[in-house]
């Protein structure tokens, strides 16, 4: 396919993705469409392939992330400090236990590079990274 409608189909699929994530909140929807169009346009005249790639690929990323990743939260109207979240069909669901690997392996990287379990990242404390 070429560069260019490889472009444009980038540029619908990150407009479509933002439009469901963003669904019911103007501001925020408007705010992200004009950034697209200017990171997009900025770019219009590109010519060197690594970096219409590498530009693609972080497309594909963003609007993977905003189908996947992105749940909107909305207060509810009786209850102000109460949210609701707006979870997708395609909104990716995981667990805590991959957080917690996470967390014990920065513990043991940290430990192995002298940083003996002090400091922030990764240091285990039961605000920060306890399993």
């Amino acid at each position: 396919m070429a560069t260019r409608q490889r472009a444009l189909n980038a540029y619908k699929d990150l407009l479509k993705a933002q439009r469901v994530a963003f669904r019911g909140d103007v501001a925020t929807l408007s705010a992200a469409r004009e950034k697209t169009y200017q990171e997009f346009n900025m770019r219009r005249n590109e010519t060197n392939e690594k970096t219409i790639e590498e530009q693609l690929h972080l497309a594909n990323q963003v609007t993977s992330l905003l189908r996947h990743n992105l749940v909107q939260g909305v207060q509810k109207k009786d209850r102000k400090d109460l949210y609701e979240l707006k979870i997708r069909e395609e909104t990716e669901l995981g667990d805590n236990e991959t957080l917690r690997e996470a967390s014990k392996l920065r513990r043991l990287k940290n430990q192995a590079a002298g940083g003996g379990g002090g400091g922030h990242a990764g240091c285990g404390t039961p605000s920060c990274c306890s399993a």
